[in-house]
């Protein structure tokens, strides 16, 4: 059974969030009051655009031919020294079977995709390579021959640092090169595989007494030279890229804070999620079946049960109290799986971010709506060659792709509404325009006024809180800082996102207006069949003024209807998809009025991409009578 229910509110900051309206209070049935009633749904929520992107991050050390044999080294190595007394029957890794059976399961989802990161000493064989110019493929590109090779050529080292600052710097290119719009449906997950510890460990200080360094008894401290002459010597870089001999290497605080430094992308670039899980590789039997040749060198001078807790403390403070994730311990190669993590998209529903009406040509004011005929912002007794020199039926009097109300608000940074300005969107004789006039994302700002914000020229709204950019900057609110939902800059006891809807003016105390010229919300949400939502809204008591128009029309008035929807797990951080939705209504006194009933009514494909509206198109887009 389809659910129904009514919702009175206001849908900024989210469909849960949602701000209650003020009671209403009882309409007057005016000629200058329109009401507009629709219905617009959300889109079918698809895991196809909610990304996740996994790193494997594998050792590839040479003790890995014990923990999970087979394996093989250069030269006639530790693993084929090894390889006769344990006698292993196996001919395909654990690691290497759990990887298959995993990308088996991955090929079959569109949205998921990884990046194979082997590890010694140094990375080696990573896939796909960062010249290549991607950092994720599809599972089904990895290939069976990449994932054998991890039991071929194993190094000397486990290089946990090099590693983990590896994934930072794959993630942080990948995030860089993705749309925006996705990033906050995207789930980042490393995977650390490895067998033991760290290896090397370096300290920069080789005089502190030997009971202070660290041991399987206190691995939190710091840790002493392991081999020492490797970490000392002038030629260390050669082995691991950028290590200089005498510094740090792998100590925890270094560990922890590549690791703090991967998850605080999450926050600064407004990553849905980002993951990070360690698995300890310890095959018990194997190292007993070894004896004495595993004894001194398989764990770098620790026994195996001290081996075994260093790593188990190091890989769960690592998963558990700075990566977000979880350690997992295998003993014995049959029981390694990698698919109980958890590797999920964000996928839900859609919901309403925000649903409000602007009346483009009333420009909200203390004392109410004051007429503005161009939608600059510039009210037209303010905009007018005998007052400011602008003219109020062009929104852009010098056409320099910064509006008329731009430029006033900012005199200080010597903006003129009166002449083209070099950082504008204008060729002149002096000066060659680096950007262009046109609004890309329909979010009200030029590419010009973006570039100079700092705001994204693809995001209707930079900062997520649910005003779009352009409306933003001529109220004088901040696009690239999050409104909070309650914040109230002019103290009249109405928040600023509330005040957005109901076409009032956050920062003005315009209270004694706010019940005669409030737009009121009666919105009824309905969970559809196919995952929608369908939303139907009457928007009333939107006030008609008479602007006029270069063609000598008069009392055409444009009000838009701006709808954004987001994955309702995440309304408030998603950057939205984005609607709108535009009507004419004119409003000449004595005798003129269209229409000449109290409403407009709007279906759900009247709703179109905002950079689909344009100046040129409108009176063929818009319902109502057009000029």
């Amino acid at each position: 059974m389809v659910h129904s229910r009514v919702l009175v509110l206001l849908l900024l900051a989210g469909c849960t969030d949602a701000l209650l309206q003020p009671v209403a209070v009882e309409e007057t049935a005016l000629d200058d009051r329109l009401s507009i009633r629709g219905k617009v749904c959300t889109g079918t929520p698809s895991p196809a655009n909610f990304p996740v992107k996994v790193v494997f991050l594998v050792d590839k050390s040479g003790s890995m031919c014990v923990s999970d044999g087979p394996g093989s080294q250069d030269d006639n190595g530790f693993c084929q020294q090894v390889a006769d007394r344990l006698g292993i029957a196996a001919e395909v890794p654990g690691r290497v079977r759990a990887l298959k059976e995993l990308m088996a399961r991955f090929a079959r989802q569109s949205n998921v995709s990884v990046a194979l990161v082997p590890f010694e000493s140094q990375i080696v064989d990573d896939f796909p390579r960062f010249s290549d110019g991607q950092f994720f493929v599809p599972a089904r590109d990895l290939g069976d021959a990449r994932i054998e090779n991890l039991q071929a050529k194993l190094g000397k080292g486990t290089d946990y640092q090099g590693a983990l600052a590896h994934a930072f710097t794959r993630i942080e290119a990948d995030i860089n090169a993705s749309n925006p719009q996705v990033l906050p449906r995207t789930r980042y997950v490393v995977i650390l595989l490895t067998d033991g510890a760290p290896y090397p460990r370096c300290a920069a200080d080789d005089s502190m007494p030997e009971s202070q360094y660290a041991g399987a008894d206190n691995p939190w401290a710091i840790w002493a030279d392991n081999p020492p002459d490797f970490c000392n010597a002038n030629d260390a870089g050669e082995v691991i890229d950028g290590f200089i001999g005498g510094a740090e290497r792998n100590q925890n605080y270094q560990l922890f804070d590549a690791v703090d430094r991967l998850m605080d992308l999450k926050q600064k670039r407004s990553i849905g999620d980002i993951r990070l899980h360690t698995i300890l590789l310890f095959n018990q039997g194997a190292v007993e079946a070894c004896g004495e040749l595993c004894s001194g060198d398989l764990y770098n001078g620790l026994a195996a049960a001290d081996a075994r807790a260093v790593a188990t403390w190091t890989l769960t403070e690592i998963a558990e109290a700075h990566g977000g994730g979880t350690f997992q311990e295998f003993t014995d190669t049959a029981s390694i799986e990698l698919g109980a993590l958890d590797y999920t998209s964000l996928a839900s529903r859609l919901a309403a971010k925000t649903l409000f009406a602007e009346n483009t040509n009333a420009v909200p004011g203390r004392g109410g709506p004051r007429l503005d005929s161009d939608g600059d912002r510039v009210p037209d007794d303010e905009d007018a060659k005998a007052v400011r020199g602008t003219e109020k039926l062009d929104p852009d009097s010098d056409g320099d792709g910064f509006s008329d109300s731009f430029e006033l608000a900012r005199a200080a940074e010597t903006f003129d509404p009166l002449a083209p300005d070099p950082r504008g969107c204008r060729t002149t004789d002096e000066v060659e325009a680096r950007y262009s006039c046109a609004d890309l994302d329909g979010d009200g700002l030029s590419q010009a006024a973006e570039a100079y914000l700092g705001t994204n020229e693809t995001l209707f709204d930079t900062d997520a809180d649910g005003i779009p950019d352009g409306l933003e900057v001529s109220l004088g609110l901040d696009p690239l800082t999050p409104n909070d939902r309650v914040l109230d800059h002019d103290l009249d006891g109405v928040p600023d996102l509330t005040e957005v809807a109901q076409h009032t003016h956050p920062l003005l105390d315009d209270r004694a207006v706010h019940a005669k010229e409030s737009y009121r919300y009666e919105i009824q949400a309905t969970a559809q069949e196919n995952g929608s939502v369908c939303y139907d809204f009457l928007v009333s008591n939107i006030r008609l003024l008479t602007p006029q128009r270069s063609s000598g029309q008069i009392g055409y008035n444009l009000i838009t209807l701006t709808f954004g929807e987001a994955p309702e797990s995440n309304v408030t951080r998603d950057y939205g998809v984005w609607r709108k939705a535009c009507v004419f209504a004119q409003f000449a006194p004595p005798s003129v009025r269209v229409p000449a009933g109290p409403e407009i009514v709007l279906e759900p494909e009247d709703f179109h991409r905002p950079d689909h509206l344009r100046p040129n198109n409108l009176e063929s887009v818009c319902k109502g009578v057009a000029p």
